[in-house]
This record gives structure tokens, C-alpha cells and sequence, in this order.
């Protein structure tokens, strides 16, 4: 498989993963707010550590998340999510 295939398939497994219960600061006014704000603050932890891991320096990322449109119906959570 391809490099860019599997990466596509990580953040989309990624995003159905997360739980609509997820917030991050600031606070997000709905559900899709809340896991677009998940996905990135994940996604960006995991470049940042493999960037270390394989000291990169001045490395760029950019991301395309897309999320189901189910999320959309779904009310936004209140409870933060635990910490990591």
C-alpha cells in the first residue's frame, strides 16, 4: 500500500475513533468542532514525536480531515476528555 493511502487511512480511523465527548481549549461550539480539534491536536503529537524520533528539523505538515457527516446530529459534549 501506499504511503499516501495509509496515511488517509489513519486520520479517517483516527477521526471515527475519537469520541464525540472530545473538547479541547478553546472551547468548541458542536460535535464536528470538537473532533476536528481532536484529530489535530493528535495528529500533530504524533508528527511532532516522529519529527523528534528521526530528528527533522523545520518540517511542515498540512491536514485534510475529513469527517462523517453523522457527527453533524450530534449534540457537543461538556466533559473534557481525559488527559494522555
Amino acid at each position: 500500500m501506499s504511503f499516501q493511502f495509509c496515511r488517509r487511512k489513519f486520520y479517517f480511523l483516527l477521526a471515527l475513533a475519537l469520541p464525540g465527548y472530545a473538547a479541547v481549549h478553546p472551547v468548541q461550539h458542536s460535535a464536528r468542532e470538537q473532533v476536528n480539534a481532536q484529530v489535530l491536536n493528535a495528529a500533530s503529537q504524533k508528527i511532532e514525536s516522529l519529527a523528534q524520533q528521526r530528528q527533522w528539523h523545520d518540517y511542515r505538515y498540512t491536514f485534510k480531515i475529513y469527517i462523517p457527516s453523522q457527527i453533524a446530529t450530534a449534540a457537543p459534549c461538556t466533559k473534557h476528555p481525559a488527559s494522555r
